[in-house]
């Protein structure tokens, strides 16, 4: 990835980024295998998921995407 990550600016810079975008379950901040924050976003399987990471990786943000199933709820 090409920057560290500020947890509340990437995830502020990674909503700018994917605006208009359909399929976006959530946006919210996970840790990479090393213990770095990334912007985790959840896709609905009908996601364009090549148009989510074009976009992530033009704004430079560390990103982690998974396809969520079902509906996305807070805990």
């Amino acid at each position: 990835m090409a920057k560290t990550l500020n947890a509340t600016a990437g995830k502020r810079e990674a909503r700018s980024a994917l605006r208009g975008l359909h399929g976006i379950d959530s946006i919210g901040i996970a840790w990479d295998g090393q213990g770095h924050p990334v912007v985790r976003v959840d896709l609905s399987p009908e996601a364009d998921r090549a148009a989510v990471e074009q976009r992530l990786s033009a704004a430079e943000v560390p990103y982690l995407l998974r396809t969520v199933k079902g509906v996305v709820t807070a805990l």
